[in-house]
């Protein structure tokens, strides 16, 4: 699976065009929660390893 990043963004992509920021944000917050609901998706977005310092429980970043 790919990572946060490209999964908002294929999904924003799928719909009709938000036309307005706040319509974006519905669709932006929407997908989120859709996606906070599922933690093993959630954990599969942040297996690649340019990503996967946000999982790690000391958040160092990538040297």
């Amino acid at each position: 699976m790919s990572n946060l990043n490209n999964d908002l963004k294929t999904a924003l992509n799928r719909g009709a065009p938000a036309r307005g920021s706040s319509k974006q944000k519905e669709q932006v917050v929407a997908h989120m929660e859709k996606r906070s609901k599922d933690p093993t998706t959630m954990a599969k977005l942040f297996q690649h390893p340019k990503v996967a310092y946000a999982a790690d429980d000391n958040h160092s970043l990538p040297k």
